[in-house]
């Protein structure tokens, strides 16, 4: 109730403001007359109710090039033929010449409505440029003498106009003068470029008009300057564009009227008239593409009418291609443009509203009696300047009303597209909260089935980040549904260790590329089938993806045991045969070893009193003392190697019991384990390859391991590695041995070889038991099995990536804490 009270005391004040604002441009326009006038183009027009003459037609012109021509010169009789017609209704001069122009008035020219001579006159030029101009008066008292009125001020405004007044004499000379037509002479100086029109009218009906005028204006300006903040007003308030462009565009269409009526001409005056013309088409063009841009957002065009919505745009560009027309510098051309434009006016912007009511657009409604002002005024105004209606105060000043009445009408245009705008609002606020209680209603539903379903389920957007996730998901891994929405789902398992960690964020990146995956994850004993499928938006790309998992642990409990008794029972015969056959030569290496260190130590003492007696003596080009450092340290390593001998066999032995080596595991450098492997296979795998490079920085973390079993892991990824060599030439044969801190904690080693790759149809078997391509002269299929148990109890893993010309095994383990 409050706000329907309030509304008239607003319309009150609105009515107020919009009196005072008339009243106060008004009387600004009164005050501001000065004894030679300039105002707008269309005045001369619109003032000539009566007691006025057009002597365009008439006038003619003289060049004087010499800027030396005197009065006396140019009335004398000996310059009467060299005056030429201006016929032209736009006639150019050369800048700098001088011109005069002669204007004959008749006895018929200066008789008043009454039939009687009129003294007061007031000459009017229309779309003169000038610098100086002077009017010559014949003085009827004293024959040969001339009265001047003269102006000096320059006059830039492309449709502005000079008001000279003057008066002829007395009246007994005026009737003496009629016998013959009397010469007035007009000198324009200096950049006269071309004249237009020209008028002679009756003094008191010029004023008499120009009051009637300037109120017109001042209700004119009055209205524009209250209606264009009150659509920036609206704007603010709603937001709505079209608000935005009415404001801008009652902005240029009073910028407009500012330049024809020549209000700037003190600000302008030291503008050149190209520049002016410019500013002029500016504003046109400005003019133009703001009505279009209004017209496209009250009527909603794009959605209603989007081949009109497309022409409109057209029109748009158009309007701003006079710009592009005032640089040519023909003022005929830019006009006739400019008139096109305006003629097409109506068309477009009245075309547009009915289709648009046609179309059941209710805002179009008030929108076409509003805005039909303005297209159908320029109409009038346009087909009037071309002589194709009666020029009449109406006529002319048609731009001017239906603007001003476009102005004043469009507010009900506008308050009426805010209440149909609000009752849509309201319309679409019912149907979206019941879509939104459908929406909770089936959500429910599937929550249900989501939260009761066995599988684990999620949904992810397409970086793996979860959005919704099932009970069983929370239960099993004892986490809060707010703790894990939002958070990519390899970070569901606080205690997932870094490489499951890394495995779910792999298969997670390959969804989001629109890859199926399908892995098991395993950890402490459990085991999860995991599916990750992405669901993709109408673009291709993908937008959602949906993981689902199983519990497949007590599935993988059964098959092991299946497994394991096959297993053992083949495995365990192998490994009686295996142990008994490898065990004893090498226990009678390894027993041997002792007693030929001692013998060796003999030789080296009796060695050593020789070489008294002949110091310069040389075993195969060695010192001795070289040589038998050297058979030391040969027998170092095969000690080293016995052992690694006895631990591998301890190792079947333990894989077959499902156990581990009681070795302690401690912090060791990988550099150090590294060469010990270099030292054991090194040169046996050179013999393989034509280059073996080993890449393990000294400054790496320290991993908390077994080191015989990492020894065995890396031998046994070396051998494999020059094995698989085997068919390609020597020379290009390459294995790189390397290591890298990942940035994870993890220690990272790669070995990798250019031989031809795994076949991807058994690259998923190769860490299976007894899995191998080798044949049974070169393995049992237990090396990459065994590989992966020790990587595994070690908390890292072992991952293989195979491509044609390129295979690399990655051993991943979790660095020391220091």
């Amino acid at each position: 109730m409050t706000t329907r009270r309030s509304l008239p005391y607003r319309a009150h004040f609105l009515r107020f403001a919009l009196l005072c604002a008339i009243l106060l441009c008004a009387l600004l326009l009164q005050a501001c007359q000065p004894d030679i006038c300039e105002h707008g183009s269309c005045m001369a027009h619109s003032l000539a109710l009566h007691g006025f003459t057009e002597l365009s037609e008439r006038m003619d012109f003289l060049e004087d090039p010499s800027r030396t021509m005197t009065i006396q010169d140019v009335a004398s009789p000996r310059t009467e033929g060299m005056f030429a017609p201006l016929v032209e209704s736009y006639r150019r001069f050369e800048p700098g010449l001088n011109v005069w122009l002669r204007l004959p008035l008749r006895p018929e020219d200066v008789l008043g409505a009454d039939g009687q001579p009129v003294r007061d006159w007031v000459l009017v030029l229309e779309d003169v440029y000038y610098d100086r101009l002077s009017l010559y008066l014949p003085n009827t008292r004293h024959p040969g003498q001339w009265m001047v009125k003269e102006t000096g001020r320059s006059m830039f405004h492309p449709h502005g106009h000079l008001a000279i007044p003057f008066a002829l004499g007395p009246e007994p000379d005026i009737r003496a003068a009629q016998g013959e037509p009397l010469y007035l002479y007009i000198r324009v100086q200096n950049s006269f470029h071309y004249l237009k029109k020209l008028f002679l009218f009756e003094s008191q009906s010029y004023y008499n008009a120009l009051v009637v005028w300037n109120v017109l204006l001042g209700v004119f300006y009055g209205v524009m300057l209250l209606m264009a903040p009150l659509a920036l007003l609206l704007f603010l308030v709603t937001r709505d564009r079209g608000m935005l462009w009415f404001s801008l565009l009652l902005v240029f269409l009073t910028a407009f009227f500012v330049l024809d009526n020549n209000f700037l001409d003190r600000l302008l005056k030291n503008w050149n008239h190209e520049e002016v013309n410019l500013l002029y088409s500016l504003v046109l063009a400005a003019m133009i593409y703001s009505a279009t841009k209004f017209t496209r957002a009250f009527l909603m065009t794009a959605r209603t009418a989007p081949v009109l919505d497309k022409l409109l745009r057209l029109y748009g560009l158009l309007g701003l291609s006079a710009v592009l027309v005032a640089f040519l510098h023909n003022p005929k051309l830019l006009d006739m443009w400019l008139n096109f434009l305006g003629l097409a006016a109506p068309f477009a912007v009245i075309g547009t509203g009915i289709w648009c009511r046609i179309k059941g657009f209710k805002p179009a409604r008030f929108f076409l009696m509003a805005v039909s002002f303005f297209p159908l005024g320029t109409c009038v105004y346009i087909l009037a300047d071309m002589n194709l209606l009666p020029r009449n105060v109406l006529t002319m000043n048609s731009f001017q009303i239906g603007t001003m009445l476009m102005a004043a009408s469009m507010s009900l245009a506008l308050l009426d597209r805010i209440r149909e705008l609000r009752r849509e609002s309201e319309n679409l606020e019912q149907a979206r909260r019941a879509a939104v209680e459908a929406l909770e209603e089936r959500d429910r539903r599937v929550r249900a089935i989501f939260d009761q379903s066995f599988q684990f389920m999620s949904l992810l957007d397409a970086q793996g980040r979860v959005l919704e996730i099932n009970r069983s998901v929370l239960e099993h891994h004892e986490i809060k549904r707010e703790d894990i929405i939002g958070r990519p789902l390899s970070e569901v398992d606080p205690h997932f260790n870094p490489a499951r960690r890394e495995i779910l964020r792999d298969a997670l990146a390959r969804a989001g590329q629109g890859e199926f995956m399908r892995f098991e994850l395993s950890q402490h004993g459990n085991h999860v089938d995991i599916s990750i499928k992405p669901v993709f938006g109408e673009d291709g790309k993908v937008q959602l993806m949906v993981a689902e998992g199983r519990d497949v642990t007590e599935l993988h409990r059964v098959q092991q045991q299946m497994y394991h008794a096959d297993k053992m029972a083949a495995l365990g015969r192998i490994i009686a045969g295996v142990a008994h056959e490898i065990n004893n030569p090498n226990n009678f290496i390894y027993f041997n070893l002792p007693v030929l260190r001692d013998y060796l130590l003999a030789i080296r003492a009796e060695l050593d009193e020789c070489l008294k007696e002949r110091p310069e003596a040389r075993i195969m080009n060695m010192l001795p003392e070289d040589l038998m450092n050297d058979v030391f340290q040969l027998l170092e390593d095969m000690e080293h190697g016995s052992r690694r001998i006895t631990g591998i066999v301890d190792e079947l032995k333990n894989y077959i019991r499902g156990q581990g080596e009681d070795e302690e595991m401690r912090p060791e450098s990988l550099a150090t384990v590294s060469g010990q492997v270099m030292t054991l296979v090194g040169k046996q795998v050179r013999k393989s390859v034509g280059a073996l490079t080993v890449d393990v920085p000294a400054d790496l973390p320290r991993v908390v391991m077994h080191p015989g079993r990492i020894e065995q892991v890396l031998i046994n990824l070396l051998i494999n590695a020059s094995q698989a060599l085997e068919g390609v030439p020597h020379a290009e044969a390459a294995i790189v041995l390397r290591a890298r801190a990942d940035g994870t904690g993890m220690v990272r080693m790669d070995v990798e070889d250019n031989g031809p790759g795994i076949p991807p149809e058994i690259l998923s078997s190769v860490f299976e038991p007894f899995f191998t391509t080798k044949g049974k002269q070169h393995g049992t299929g237990l090396g990459l099995a065994i590989s992966q148990r020790i990587a595994e109890e070690h908390g890292g893993s072992l991952a293989v990536d195979s491509r044609p010309d390129r295979t690399v095994f990655s051993l991943r383990l979790p660095a020391a804490k220091e």
